[in-house]
């Protein structure tokens, strides 16, 4: 009899163990993943501000050089402007198919590591 009760005290014991492991697991695990996320997060705001800053500089530079080439100063950053207008309309008409439905997968294999 108390060979059991032992045996069932070792039991429990060994659940209590084996549940606090799996706890810290997770935690490490949870940790692990926002951290990468958080990383990666930032690493792609400062390649988007680098990118932003060349962007203007290019865009300045092809509005100087077609109001360079249609004679007047307004006439190069209205084209330009359009440009842009033209290609965030395009963007966002098409934001489902090129940036939600990516980025959504792109999450999924992230936080719940899918493998193919």
């Amino acid at each position: 009899m108390i060979d059991s009760f032992e045996k069932t005290e070792n039991l429990f014991k060994h659940i209590r163990e084996y549940v606090t492991l799996q706890k810290n697991l997770i935690r490490l695990e949870s940790v692990e993943t926002i951290s990468k996320f958080i990383s990666y997060t930032i690493t792609i705001c400062i390649i988007s501000l680098f990118f932003s800053i060349g962007l203007i500089f290019c865009s300045l530079g092809l509005s100087y050089y077609v109001s360079e080439l249609l004679g007047e100063k307004y006439w190069g950053f209205i084209i330009v402007g359009l440009l842009y207008l033209l290609i965030s309309i395009i963007i966002w008409k098409s934001s489902i198919r090129l940036l939600q439905i990516p980025i959504i997968n792109y999450l999924f294999k992230y936080f719940f590591k899918i493998k193919k």
